[in-house]
């Protein structure tokens, strides 16, 4: 999915790191990249990793929010993306979608 958008007024872009472009450009096919490619391709993000990140989420169980910390930055991806208090709901929604979808 692509989304454009613009900032509010006021707010301070900041210029976040990309990938090397031979990770993202491909040409009639996908490349396949190896463990060891794959390790490169995030060191720019493993260098901004600082283990007192946090990511506030629900605990399922028992609803309480609470601040996950991560020992490594896949971890912490992987918890944005699909943990997130938005990726949950958005999880709830399009499941309640689906039931009237036919």
């Amino acid at each position: 999915m692509l989304c454009f958008g613009y900032y509010p007024e006021n707010y301070e872009k900041k210029l976040r790191p990309r990938f090397d472009k031979k990770y993202i450009v491909h040409n009639e096919r996908y490349n396949i990249v190896k463990s060891a490619e794959l390790k490169k391709m995030y060191e720019i993000y493993e260098k901004r990793f600082n283990e007192n990140m946090t990511v506030k989420t629900e605990n399922a169980s028992n609803g309480a929010k609470e601040n996950l910390k991560f020992s490594n930055y896949g971890q912490m991806l992987y918890t944005n993306k699909f943990a997130s208090d938005f990726a949950i709901e958005m999880e709830r929604s399009l499941k309640e979608m689906l039931k009237n979808w036919g």
